[in-house]
C-alpha cells in the first residue's frame, strides 16, 4: 500500500503531462525566432512606457535614435486632446513637425521589419486633416504624400494605423527614417509619427534565397512560367496577412516578429466551409516553423460536400490594391481534412488577378501527407492605365476544383500574405494619383473656410462693436466723440481691430466697413443709418469679400493671399489721403463713397430691418 501511495504523484504528473502535451507543443510553435534587433520607439515621449499588449516602448527624447540635429530640433512633441481615450503606448505621445525630421537606428546588417504606428488626432496646433507626408528609409520611399487622416476616415472600427514595411540594411550603413512634410502652393501640411518598431527577421523569410532557376523557393510569375527573384535592392510592403477560416491573431501569438493576422471575413465573397482542427500540431518539415504561427495551419476554408456544386463556384477573396505595382502574393496551405490524405485526392487551379498562376494545385503532392504546412509565392503585375483602373483596384484570388481524377472536388486555403513590391527607384508611395491635389486643397480650403468663418464672426464683432459704439454715443450724446470715431479721426482703427484679421480682409471689404463706422459714429443722428442699412452695407461687405477670394482662387489656386494694405488697418486721414473728406463723406483711392444713403435715415434713431425702433431720442445731438 505504502509503494502504491507513493506512485499516485508520479502517475498524476504523467497524465497531466499526456493532457497537457498538445497545448504545450502546439504554444511552443509560436516562439521560434528570436529578433536580433527589436527596438520598439515611443515618439515624443520620455523614458520607458508599456503597451496595452504588455510590451515596453521606450521614449525618443534624448535617445540615440532621434539625433540633435537642426531640423530635428524644430519638431515638437505633443499628446492626443484628454477627452480622447487612447490605446497605450505608443499612442499616448507624437512628434509632430512642419519641418522634415530624421531617426536613426544603428542595427545589424540584413532584412528589417519596419513598423510605423499613428494616432491621427488633433494635436495643439496642428490640423488634423493636413497630415500630408512622405516617408523614406534610406534610398526607399516607403510612403508618398500620405495622410494618415485620410486614411483613417476610409476605414472602420480602428482609431489607429500600422504600417509594416521590409528593407535590408547593408553592412556599412544605418536604417535612416526621414519624415518629410508635403510641400505646395495649397498651404502648410506637417508630419507625424507615434512610434516606430525595427526588428529583425530570418534572412530568406520573403527574400529569394537560391539563384538558380531550378529553386522551388523563388516566386512565379503569374501570367508566365518565369521565376520572379526577390533581392535585397527590394522593399516590401505588407498589404494583407489572413488567417483564413481563423480568427485574430495577435503580435504577441506571432512566431516572433510581432506579425498581425487579420480575419478574412471582411474579404472573402463566396459560400465555402470553416474547418477547423484545433489540436492538430504542424509537422514543420518543408518550411521553417517560424514562417506562420501553428494557428494559421489549424483552420482553413473549402468549398462544400455538394461535389456539383463545387464545380461551378470558387472560394474567392477581393482585395484592394494600389495599380501600377509589383505584389508577392503568398498563398499558406496545410491539408486538415481528415478524408484526404493521399495526392491526386483534391487537385485545385489557382487564379490570381482573372490570371493562372497553378493549373494543377495540390496539397498532398506538395507536402506528403496531411498536417504538412507549405507555402507558394507567386508575383502579379497591376497595371496602371488611367483609363481602365483607377489607382485603387481589387485584386481577386479564387481557387477552383480541377476535373478530372480527383476523388474530391474541393479546394483549400489557410492562409493570404500580400505585399507591395517597390519599383525600380525604390518606391512604395502610391502612384501619381489625380485626387492628390484635390485631397490637399479640400483639406486646406476646410482649414481655410474655418479660419474665414471665424473672421465673419471677427468682422461681424467688428461691425457689431461700432453699432454698439452708436448706442452708447446716443446715451452719452454730451460728448463729442465715441471712442470709435475718435480712432477712425486719428487713422489708428488698428488699435481696435484684432490682430489676427490682418491682411485677410479684402482692401474694398475693409472700406465698406469703414463706410459703417464712419457712419454710425457720426455726432448728428439724422446722418447715421438705420439698422436696415446697416444689414446691407454688412451684406455688401461679404460679397466684395467672396468676390476678392475668387479673383485670388482664379490666379493662384489652393493659395492663401494676403493683402499687404490691410496689414496695418492704418488709415490714412491727411488732407491728400485716401480717407479725406468731400461733401458726400469720406472716399477711398478708389472712388467708393464712404458715407451711406441717407435717404432712409429715421430722425435719431437706429431701426432694424423691420423697421422696428430700437432706440429713439427726441432731442437730436
Amino acid at each position: 500500500m505504502t509503494n502504491l501511495s507513493m506512485l499516485t504523484p508520479i502517475v498524476s504528473v504523467l497524465c497531466l503531462f499526456v493532457l497537457l502535451y498538445p497545448i504545450t507543443a502546439a504554444s511552443s510553435t509560436n516562439f521560434s525566432y528570436i529578433p536580433v534587433d527589436d527596438i520598439k520607439l515611443s515618439c515624443g515621449s520620455n523614458g520607458n512606457s508599456k503597451g496595452l499588449d504588455g510590451r515596453v516602448w521606450t521614449g525618443d527624447n534624448n535617445s540615440s535614435f532621434f539625433p540633435r540635429e537642426e531640423d530635428n530640433l524644430k519638431s515638437d512633441i505633443s499628446e492626443p486632446p484628454k477627452e480622447v481615450l487612447v490605446q497605450g503606448a505608443p499612442y499616448t505621445t507624437t512628434r509632430i513637425s512642419y519641418s522634415r525630421f530624421t531617426y536613426v537606428f544603428s542595427v545589424t546588417p540584413g532584412p528589417k521589419f519596419v513598423r510605423l504606428f499613428f494616432y491621427p488626432a488633433s494635436y495643439s496646433g496642428f490640423e488634423q486633416s493636413t497630415d500630408f507626408f512622405t516617408v523614406t528609409a534610406g534610398s526607399f520611399t516607403l510612403l508618398k504624400n500620405f495622410s494618415a487622416s485620410i486614411l483613417l476616415d476610409s476605414l472602420q472600427g480602428t482609431s489607429v494605423l500600422v504600417k509594416e514595411f521590409y528593407a535590408n540594411v547593408d553592412g556599412d550603413q544605418k536604417l535612416n527614417l526621414a519624415f518629410i512634410p508635403l510641400t505646395t502652393s495649397y498651404g502648410n501640411c506637417y508630419a507625424f509619427i507615434n512610434g516606430i518598431e525595427i526588428v529583425s527577421m530570418p534572412e530568406y523569410l520573403y527574400y529569394s534565397k537560391g539563384l538558380g532557376p531550378s529553386d522551388k523557393e523563388v516566386p512565379l510569375s503569374v501570367g508566365s512560367s518565369h521565376q520572379f527573384y526577390m533581392y535585397y535592392t527590394t522593399a516590401l510592403e505588407m498589404v494583407f496577412r489572413l488567417n483564413v477560416g481563423g480568427g485574430l491573431i495577435s503580435p504577441m501569438d506571432d512566431t516572433g516578429m510581432f506579425r498581425k493576422w487579420s480575419p478574412d471575413g471582411n474579404y472573402f465573397k463566396l459560400a465555402g466551409v470553416v474547418q477547423h482542427r484545433p489540436s492538430l500540431i504542424p509537422k514543420f518539415s518543408k518550411i521553417p516553423n517560424y514562417t506562420a504561427p501553428g494557428d494559421v495551419y489549424r483552420s482553413a476554408r473549402s468549398m462544400s460536400l455538394n461535389q456539383s456544386k463545387n464545380l461551378l463556384s470558387n472560394l474567392t477573396w477581393e482585395l484592394p490594391v494600389d495599380s501600377g505595382f509589383f505584389y508577392l502574393v503568398r498563398l499558406h496551405f496545410c491539408e486538415i481534412d481528415i478524408n484526404i490524405n493521399n495526392v491526386s485526392e483534391s487537385q485545385f487551379i489557382i487564379y490570381i488577378d482573372y490570371q493562372l498562376a497553378e493549373e494543377n494545385a495540390d496539397v498532398i503532392s506538395w507536402t506528403g501527407g496531411a498536417g504538412i504546412p507549405v507555402y507558394r509565392d507567386y508575383v502579379v503585375w497591376i497595371k496602371n492605365e488611367e483609363v481602365e483602373r483607377t489607382p485603387d483596384y481589387s485584386l481577386f484570388i479564387s481557387l477552383h476544383p480541377k476535373e478530372g481524377n480527383s476523388t474530391f472536388y474541393d479546394a483549400i486555403l489557410n492562409g493570404i500574405e500580400v505585399f507591395k513590391l517597390s519599383n525600380s527607384d525604390g518606391n512604395l508611395g502610391k502612384s501619381s494619383d489625380p485626387k492628390l491635389g484635390v485631397m490637399v486643397n479640400t483639406a486646406i480650403e476646410s482649414k481655410k473656410n474655418r479660419t474665414f468663418i471665424a473672421i465673419g464672426i471677427s468682422t461681424g464683432l467688428f461691425a457689431l462693436l461700432f453699432l454698439m459704439g452708436c448706442i452708447v454715443f446716443q446715451n452719452q450724446r454730451k460728448a463729442k466723440r465715441s471712442g470709435s470715431n475718435y480712432q477712425l479721426s486719428r487713422g489708428t482703427i488698428n488699435e481696435i481691430i484684432d490682430p489676427n484679421l490682418k491682411g485677410k480682409i479684402a482692401p474694398k471689404c475693409f472700406e465698406v466697413f469703414m463706410q459703417i463706422a464712419e457712419s454710425c459714429t457720426r455726432d448728428e443722428g439724422i446722418q447715421r443709418p438705420t439698422m436696415g442699412d446697416v444689414v446691407e452695407k454688412l451684406k455688401f461687405a461679404l460679397e466684395v469679400q467672396e468676390n476678392a477670394e475668387a479673383e485670388n482662387e482664379s490666379m493662384n489656386p489652393g493659395s492663401e493671399y494676403i493683402y499687404p494694405s490691410t496689414l496695418s488697418f492704418f488709415i490714412d486721414t491727411t488732407d491728400d489721403g485716401p480717407w479725406a473728406t468731400n461733401e458726400h463723406g469720406r472716399t477711398s483711392d478708389s472712388g467708393i463713397v464712404t458715407g451711406l444713403t441717407y435717404s432712409s435715415f429715421d430722425e435719431d434713431c437706429i431701426t432694424s430691418d423691420n423697421s422696428q425702433e430700437v432706440l429713439k431720442n427726441s432731442t437730436k445731438a
